[in-house]
């Protein structure tokens, strides 16, 4: 249907650039065989239904490439090659990756990758190599013409292997080290919740947590007492946005028949626009007196039920 050619995008980069120096890696430098059986390295390409855009990385080019779908127009690059400053003021962290592992989206113009880290970009926009100590997972933010880092975290020194996946509720999953992995659970302002260790001749580059239901997220909003925030996720991996069914329903009939007011609803229904599965989707709503469930259903019938308890008060 359409087809998109990182190497002609360097010649045309070349012409209007000039010569460029291609870098090697630390561990390899000196050998070249690779470089030119490999030179872009495309280890990650995502499809944004919604903004029809595809979402390119290249790990030897250092650079992310956005695509238009179709016209095969680029829309906007971030890395060595892009279009997207990597230099930034005192006051601005800008980021830059280097042998990164997929560039994603994560919703509200923020994105994630797994920056291998092994060379160190300069004031002067050169790049140098250096022996590689860590590795990190990057969540970043594009604000105009710059991509601007929010909060990383790091682990271990790798050579092969290791990635990230973004989850719902603001968190991802990344994979550090060579023997013996690392995964880790974190929020994207970098706070940990889990770690663990795989056991050693298991070969893995990203980790995944499936959820094979919808999900959803249930907070009071005092003072009011019957009042809730109520946030939801799509299944994992259903990228489209669809509309689900929340239905919320008393469980305590004898505190509701205590409490409710002539024409008091003990149920209710309420459409709600579940999007890609790593973008939440809130709604206020009110609930009937003491204990209630709320079940929400997708558009492909896979449901969840979820059971708050609480006093019988009325209000």
């Amino acid at each position: 249907l359409w087809t998109w050619d990182p190497v002609q995008f360097m010649s045309e980069y070349a012409k209007a650039h000039g010569p460029f120096k291609y870098s090697i890696d630390f561990d390899t430098e000196g050998s070249h065989d690779s470089l030119w059986q490999d030179m872009t390295h495309l280890n990650g390409v995502f499809l944004d239904p919604v903004e029809q855009l595809v979402y390119i990385n290249s790990r030897n080019l250092d650079t992310a490439f956005v695509i238009q779908r179709g016209t095969t127009k680029l829309v906007w690059s971030m890395g060595r090659f892009g279009t997207l400053q990597n230099v930034g003021n005192k006051t601005a962290v800008v980021s830059h990756v280097s042998r990164s592992h997929v560039f994603y989206p994560a919703g509200d113009d923020h994105f994630y990758t797994f920056d291998n880290n092994l060379m160190h970009l300069n004031e002067n926009r050169t790049y140098k190599h250096k022996k590689p100590t860590y590795s990190r997972m990057l969540v970043l933010k594009r604000e105009n013409d710059e991509m601007m880092e929010v909060s990383s975290n790091y682990g271990a020194r790798r050579i092969i292997g290791g990635g990230g996946v973004v989850l719902p509720r603001d968190r991802f999953l990344t994979l550090y080290g060579d023997q013996p992995y690392k995964v880790v659970e974190s929020t994207f302002d970098g706070n940990v919740l889990m770690e663990g260790h795989i056991k050693p001749g298991v070969f893995v580059y990203f980790p995944g947590r499936l959820f094979n239901r919808p999900l959803l997220i249930v907070k009071p909003r005092p003072p009011c007492v019957s009042c809730f925030h109520i946030c939801v996720w799509d299944v994992y991996l259903r990228k489209h946005v669809g509309v689900g069914i929340l239905m919320m329903a008393s469980i305590e009939p004898d505190c509701a028949q205590t409490c409710s007011k002539p024409h008091t609803a003990l149920q209710s229904r309420h459409e709600v626009v579940l999007k890609r599965f790593w973008e939440k989707s809130c709604i206020d709503m009110h609930a009937p007196p003491g204990s209630f469930e709320l079940n929400l259903e997708n558009e492909d019938g896979l449901t969840n039920r979820v059971v708050v308890r609480r006093r019988c008060i009325c209000g």
